[in-house]
């Protein structure tokens, strides 16, 4: 196999990377420090916001 120039993070996408950044939710803090280390700015520490919906109208699942 050839190669015709050099990569760099400039020319990856998410889709060309083999693996996934698996975390554990009840271990992490969002300290950042996955983020300090990361070469390529991959982690990104985020609240993500949810909705609770919830209704009195006596509905049973």
């Amino acid at each position: 196999m050839s190669t015709n120039g050099s990569i760099t993070p400039s020319t990856l996408s998410p889709k060309d990377l083999p693996w996934q950044i698996f975390w554990q939710r009840d271990k992490c803090s969002l300290c950042g420090n996955c983020t300090a280390v990361c070469p390529v700015n991959a982690i990104e520490p985020a609240v993500h916001r949810q909705r609770l919906v919830q209704t009195t109208m006596g509905l049973e699942a």
